[in-house]
């Protein structure tokens, strides 16, 4: 399964990311598009999708544009 794609907060949201992180278990990558080890096609963005393709069915991945995520940025680093 691809990595789901969070674009802002209002995405984060609707993904139930904002709420309880404990349900499932989730990987969030955080990337930059100016960043462009993370940037779309990158090594660290080719590594989350393989590991999303490969992984367990039990696992959700996300990739998180960080910038646009604030809300979420501040929830994970608290």
């Amino acid at each position: 399964m691809a990595p789901i794609d969070i674009k802002d907060d209002d995405e984060a949201r609707g993904a139930s990311l904002l709420a309880d992180l404990a349900d499932v278990k989730k990987i969030l990558f955080f990337y930059a598009e100016w960043h462009e080890p993370s940037a779309e096609g990158g090594p660290f963005d080719l590594v989350v999708k393989t590991l999303a393709n490969q992984g367990p069915g039990e696992v959700r991945f996300y990739r998180v544009l960080a910038e646009e995520t604030p809300s979420l940025s501040n929830k994970v680093t608290q």
